[in-house]
């Protein structure tokens, strides 16, 4: 199986447990239920682990990175914005904010942070890009996650699951370059399939230096990523894909990656 067999399975066992191995599964498709917070907050069974409050106030926080001890880069879902937070307060602006889709899974989904390059901190963003606020207007509730359904201009307006290299300069993200390009859509045009199951994790390999981004299955697609014999080409979902810094091509990797991130099947 191609998804866990990458070092990204060593770097996160657990994720891909939970989150990723469901994507073999003929009926991998979404049963949501919402969990009941709980006013004492998280538990431990160890008693040299505690939870303490850092910041309040986040809508919908998806990720987070350390920039360093009490500083953090914080992603919020619906928002399509990177925020940081020193020492328990928010900076007022963000370092980004740019339009992504909102519905079910789509979002500001995944970020990592490289300082391996003198000079230079190297953010990188997997999230749901969208041309515009268009794609998440006329949807009722935004926030609703068992209401997958979209109007076809909201889904005209999504550009893709895309992976982005930013450069943090004075509190801004800039410079962006594109890594990789994916689908954020479900190739299926019924009410049974979600534009869900987009995958998010970023990781940098510190044996490498290498990017790691986990992705689903994007709206339960049937392709030989899913071992299904006679099914569509490799697209890029449903694995863990991994990439060098600077977009440049991992010389063992299992499939080759070409222009501007286009997934192309291998040979093999």
């Amino acid at each position: 199986m191609v998804l866990c067999s990458s070092p990204f399975f060593a770097l996160n066992e657990e994720y891909c447990y939970h989150h990723c191995l469901g994507y073999f599964l003929p009926s991998a498709h979404a049963q949501y239920t919402r969990a009941e917070p709980s006013s004492e907050g998280p538990t431990f069974s160890d008693s040299n682990i505690k939870a303490e409050v850092v910041f309040e106030g986040l809508n919908n926080p998806t990720s987070m990175a350390f920039l360093g001890p009490n500083d953090i880069l914080i992603l919020e879902k619906n928002e399509g914005t990177v925020n940081r937070i020193v020492d328990g307060k928010m900076l007022e602006e963000p370092l980004l904010h740019i339009s992504v889709g909102q519905q079910v899974e789509w979002g500001m989904l995944g970020i990592a942070i490289s300082k391996n390059n003198p000079g230079h901190t190297y953010v990188f963003l997997y999230y749901t890009e969208a041309n515009s606020a268009s794609s998440n207007s006329d949807s009722g509730n935004n926030n609703n996650e068992e209401d997958g359904e979209i109007s076809s201009e909201q889904q005209d307006d999504i550009l893709g699951n895309r992976l982005y290299r930013y450069e943090l300069v004075d509190n801004k993200l800039t410079n962006p370059t594109l890594l990789l390009d994916l689908p954020a859509t479900s190739p299926f045009n019924d009410s049974e399939h979600e534009n869900n199951h987009d995958g998010g994790k970023v990781l940098i390999n510190p044996n490498d230096g290498n990017v790691y981004v986990s992705v689903g299955d994007i709206g339960g697609r049937e392709s030989r990523a899913q071992n299904v014999r006679d099914g569509d080409p490799l697209d890029g979902s449903s694995g863990i894909l991994r990439v060098g810094q600077n977009g440049e091509l991992v010389s063992d990797n299992p499939l080759e990656i070409g222009g501007e991130g286009e997934m192309q099947d291998d040979a093999g």
